[in-house]
């Protein structure tokens, strides 16, 4: 690959995240009841945009360091764990609002700074080597310099296990918690952050493999990757405002059930009565504190109370009340066009409604309503 492509490449990959930081910085969006942990992670996630590119240039324009020579750039692992730890915390705290980054952070920061300094105290006593290739890394090893660069690596690997483990933890907890709060969850599941999340683990992962293999040709492959996952990431982490209020709400912590009067069986009274007696559970977006306000008690009770009478949580128990009122429907109204019995039973989305009759029942809504005309095909014969 010639200079010149090099360099635009560069050039433009720095433009493109200098804009998405500054994107992030100036875009309006409605302010909500401890939208906090967002604000600062959109904050943190802009500066990590702007002072990536900002380093792009630098090193550009300074020849500061040339990586694509280089096994194991120290510039390469700083910019990788940094990203690393910026991209976990921004992520985490779109499904968890109340995620207490300062003590995720500080930890982070700490080891990094330490492993910093080792390599600052190396260098300034012991010089910088640059290690073009693994004959080099392996004969100079202990020098001091080269070792906190190995370390670093170790400490970075850490990092994408550690990180990974954390993010998962957290986005099992809001599947959780989402699944017993809403009847339907297609708008706020928030796939896209789980895809990101694998999208920069790859790519982290794909940076130590390349710190191995220096040259123009993998840092292009390698910046092209990462831009596009940082435009992806960017608009929708702009785009995120808009459902934050409903992740708010869903996430907020447990209400305690001590000192709560009613018992189970008055509860279980009240739910047969207005839950399933008045249909409550047909009514679009239906959502666990509707339910809890309308029987006069808390979530946590109500969700407790589900969980342990029905052995499931409130969004299956919803789809399988609404399924088994769909069977009816078809059974004695066969006529009725699919997504008109969708709309009866609360459905937004009559696909939504089609999956968990099928997840439900095994067949799908079509098969039910034809195996049921052909039962009684044979009982009038």
């Amino acid at each position: 690959m010639d200079n010149t492509t090099y360099l635009v490449s560069n050039l433009c990959t720095a433009m493109i995240c200098g804009v998405l930081g500054i994107c992030l910085r100036v875009v309006p969006f409605a302010r909500h009841e401890g939208i906090g942990n967002y604000v600062f992670s959109r904050k943190v996630l802009a500066w990590g945009y702007i002072i990536f590119a900002i380093l792009i240039l630098c090193i550009l324009i300074f020849s500061i360091s040339d990586n694509s020579k280089e096994i194991i750039p120290i510039s390469a692992l700083i910019i990788s764990s940094l990203q690393a730890l910026i991209f976990t915390f921004a992520l985490i705290s779109l499904i968890n609002p109340r995620f207490d980054y300062k003590t995720f952070v500080k930890k982070q920061l700490l080891v990094f700074c330490i492993i910093l300094i080792v390599y600052m105290i190396g260098m300034f006593f012991e010089g910088d080597l640059v290690i073009s290739n693994t004959k080099i890394y392996i004969t100079h090893f202990f020098h001091l310099p080269v070792l906190a660069r190995t370390i670093f690596l170790l400490f970075y690997l850490y990092q994408l296990v550690y990180f990974t483990k954390v993010f998962f933890r957290e986005e099992r907890k809001y599947k959780k918690t989402l699944y017993n709060y809403f009847s339907e969850v297609l708008e706020i599941k928030l796939t896209w952050i789980r895809y990101v999340f694998v999208l920069a683990l790859c790519i982290g992962v794909l940076s130590v493999v390349f710190t191995f293999l220096p040259g123009k040709t993998t840092d292009l492959i390698f910046l092209s990757l990462v831009v596009s996952v940082y435009m992806y990431t960017a608009i929708k982490y702009i785009d995120y405002s808009s459902v934050f209020e409903v992740v708010n709400v869903v996430t907020q912590p447990e209400e305690p059930t001590q000192g709560v009067s009613e018992k189970n069986s008055t509860l279980h009274q009240r739910f047969c009565q207005k839950i399933i007696g008045e249909k409550f559970y047909c009514k679009r977006e239906v959502n666990i504190n509707d339910m809890a306000m309308l029987l006069l008690t808390n979530r946590t009770y109500l969700s407790k109370y589900i969980n342990q009478t029905y052995g499931m949580n409130f969004s299956s128990l919803i789809n399988q009340l609404r399924v088994e009122d769909a069977k009816k429907i078809l059974f004695e109204q066969p006529e009725l066009p699919i997504f008109i019995i969708a709309m009866q039973l609360g459905y937004a989305d009559t696909s939504h409604f089609c999956k968990q009759f099928k997840h439900i029942s095994g067949i799908s809504p079509s098969g039910w309503k034809s195996k049921i005309e052909s039962q009684k095909q044979i009982q009038s014969i």
